[in-house]
């Protein structure tokens, strides 16, 4: 029984935050293709070793789909492929009167659960729940929300677990405005061309409150932090840390602590240069960040953005740290060379220390096939890169093909297709001989149970013929 519940509780908890996939009758297809380590492995590595990971990686594929049925339940599937062909499906459909469940380890049996039946199994056997590492908290919420589960499945969704909807910017624009009550410019004079920009016929010198400009920050960051996003993102970090057995960490408090510590010292001033469209071509900052009030624990911050123009449209931001009297200079370079072409550079140098980093990035549309290549280069020259195709077709399929290169040559080390299907028809489940595993006796059961192991041996013999040749061979020689 115990794993039953271990196994009934896993398909429950995964059920609620993939629900609304159903809402959009999406199928997602993902596949790999070209894997190959080769290039990144020594000389002595054993080739057919090689040809193994490489064939079987190859050979993965995933399928996710969700539908809303005619009457209304929603269902949704999951499906582990080997060599194009379903080797482990699970399918998994919520009505108001049932839960089903499907999956070719099953056989033809569909397993189905009542509302009554689960919510009772759930609380007789809360102890044994909080012993297979469910929390109280966690308990206690699915059981909140599992009567929703049942009676409208797409009510359990809280549309803006999803995305940022319920964000409230209020906090955020009362600092902005008493921060905007703060700023004074005053007109100066430009006695002679700023270096390293294009040519400024107006220059103006802007004063702030520094510490009105953190709170800002302070509240932007803590209206994003009340949204139910980063309430859920929390949620699942914290499980990370649990099941690693670390202790949770309150985010939002982290970082108001930070902000709470920080002060800038005196007003910040920043001169602008602008040409004669008013646009700036340069612009200069400082300002020194405090912790704890503490004046000789502080970060001063010299910085200059710039402007310049030529063949290129070249985007200079540098920033001058000095801490207890270390410094490091960190330079970033955005260089617009067309509409669909840029290159960024980073380099930052402390000491004799030098990180550099830099990215090409090339946006090319042709037949409706997008085309994003980026590539990267370190410190030491090598160069690591990303080319992504988006077909769009008139069917409501949409299939991104995604190549990682080593850059040596144009051949891909490994390639993913996603393909994303709309209104994709799926079989949907038939709970009307559906085993009720809830209402039965121990005895009943075991004898259920018994019957299924030859037909998820029979499955699991027809997965591993789907395992490509070389990783059979290996498995036999074994």
């Amino acid at each position: 029984m115990k794993k039953l519940l271990a196994t009934l509780l896993a398909l429950v908890m995964l059920l609620v935050p993939v629900l609304s996939m159903a809402e959009s009758a999406m199928t997602l297809d993902i596949s790999l293709s070209n894997f190959n380590l080769t290039p990144f492995l020594e000389e002595e590595v054993d080739p057919s070793q090689v040809e193994v990971i490489n064939d079987l990686m190859n050979a993965l594929g995933l399928t996710v789909y969700g539908m809303e049925n005619e009457d209304g339940s929603v269902q949704l599937g999951l499906s582990l492929n080997l060599s194009g062909q379903p080797a482990v499906t699970l399918d998994a459909q919520v009505a108001e009167d049932a839960l089903l469940f499907g999956s070719n380890l099953l056989g033809s049996d569909v397993i189905a659960i009542t509302p009554d039946e689960l919510i009772e199994t759930l609380k007789n056997n809360k102890d044994t729940l909080l012993e297979l590492g469910l929390s109280e908290e966690d308990y206690n919420a699915l059981m909140e929300q599992l009567p929703a589960l049942f009676s409208d499945p797409m009510s359990g969704l809280d549309a803006s677990a999803m995305d940022l909807s319920d964000l409230d910017l209020t906090a955020t624009m009362e600092a902005v405005q008493a921060f905007g009550e703060t700023v004074q410019l005053t007109e100066g004079e430009l006695t002679e061309q700023p270096a390293d920009c294009d040519p400024a016929t107006s220059v103006a010198i802007i004063t702030m409150d520094g510490n009105a400009m953190l709170k800002v920050l302070s509240a932007a960051m803590s209206d994003i932090m009340n949204t139910a996003l980063f309430q859920n993102y929390t949620t699942l970090m914290n499980g990370m840390l649990q099941a690693q057995g670390e202790d949770e960490v309150d985010f939002a408090a982290a970082v108001q602590e930070v902000f709470g510590r920080l002060s800038v010292k005196d007003d910040v001033v920043v001169t602008l240069y602008a040409d004669e469209y008013g646009d700036p071509v340069r612009v200069e900052y400082a300002l020194t960040l405090i912790a704890d009030g503490n004046e000789d624990d502080s970060l001063e911050i010299d910085g200059v953005l710039t402007r310049l123009t030529g063949d290129t449209l070249t985007y200079t931001l540098t920033n001058k740290l000095t801490v207890d009297g270390e410094t490091a200079d960190v330079v970033c370079h955005f260089i617009l060379k067309s509409d669909t072409s840029f290159t960024v550079d980073f380099t930052a140098t402390a000491d004799d220390e030098v990180v550099y980093a830099s990215m090409d990035a090339e946006i090319a549309e042709n037949g409706g096939d997008l085309m994003f290549v980026v590539t990267v280069t370190d410190e030491d020259g090598n160069r690591d890169g990303m080319r992504v195709h988006e077909v769009i077709s008139e069917d409501e399929i949409t299939t991104m093909v995604i190549d990682y290169l080593p850059l040596e040559d144009d051949t891909p080390w490994m390639t993913i297709t996603i393909t994303v299907s709309e209104n994709a028809e799926h079989a949907k489940l038939d709970g009307s001989n559906a085993v009720r595993v809830l209402s039965m006796s121990e005895e009943e059961l075991n004898a259920w149970s018994e019957g299924l192991e030859s037909t998820m041996q029979i499955a699991l013999i027809g997965a591993l013929q789907l395992l490509p040749d070389s990783v059979l061979n290996m498995m036999l020689e074994n």
